[in-house]
């Protein structure tokens, strides 16, 4: 019971982090590790700056698309917007 809530557990944290979460046997570490290996291979990374109306310290929704077919988009699906300090 306590391992079905510990990888029920990771698997949310993944998802909220916009990770992955891989499992397997400790016998197959270095098939897992291949898998990370080729997947770190492919990947992209975007980042963004929010214009000063969104900086606000309120929660906003993100959404990644892409065109490319097959492709997988891992990505937060918020921010945390934070404040400008007034002495800027």
């Amino acid at each position: 019971m306590k391992n079905e809530q510990a990888i029920d557990f990771l698997e949310k944290l993944a998802e909220v982090s916009a990770g992955r979460y891989y499992s397997g046997e400790a016998s197959d570490l270095n098939k897992t590790f291949n898998l990370i290996a080729e997947e770190l291979r492919h990947q992209y990374r975007l980042g963004f700056y929010p214009d000063n109306s969104k900086i606000d310290g309120y929660r906003h929704t993100l959404r990644v698309e892409v065109t490319a077919p097959n492709a997988v988009v891992r990505a937060r699906r918020s921010y945390q917007a934070s404040t400008l300090s007034n002495g800027s």
